[in-house]
């Protein structure tokens, strides 16, 4: 059970840091692949399925995106596009499961970005309670809210 719980947690941060990148691309996130993240899967995976290699590129993906994301305004948009865009093909033939197919994304995109709109509104208003209410409601849902300096971002949990 507890090795479960702890390839529940990858997967919940593998899909959170597509969630980040994501968030962050826009209509920008549709970008070829990354040649050099798919060669070293492909090597690893042609190496008598080197799994534990294969999850290793898919963590340095991850681990670049999330570094470009946290460079703030001079993100490398090309780079980070062909980084989701390769950690989703390595996510895809690991058969890891994602929480939401494109469509799905882009609409939920869109609402939360209303909703931080919405909730940056009331705290700009001095609303403060009903602003963490926001936030409690969301939480309830899977959904958790992180006020930074940059502004607010969320996740799934």
């Amino acid at each position: 059970e507890e090795r479960l719980d702890q390839a529940q947690a990858v997967v919940s941060r593998i899909n959170a840091a597509l969630g980040r990148a994501r968030s962050a691309l826009g209509p920008e996130a549709d970008a070829k692949p990354a040649s050099d993240v798919i060669a070293r899967f492909e090597a690893a995976m042609l190496a008598d399925f080197n799994t534990p290699a294969a999850f290793a590129v898919l963590h340095d993906a991850i681990g670049e995106m999330n570094d470009l994301l946290a460079s703030g305004a001079q993100v490398d948009s090309a780079r980070l596009a062909s980084l989701y865009s390769a950690a989703r093909w390595v996510v895809n033939h690991l058969g890891l499961p994602l929480d939401q197919d494109d469509v799905e994304a882009g609409f939920v995109e869109e609402l939360m970005a209303k909703v931080l709109k919405w909730r940056q509104a009331l705290r700009e208003q001095k609303l403060f309670a009903l602003a963490d209410q926001v936030r409690d409601d969301l939480a309830e849902l899977g959904i958790v809210l992180e006020d930074g300096v940059e502004g607010t971002t969320w996740r799934r949990k």
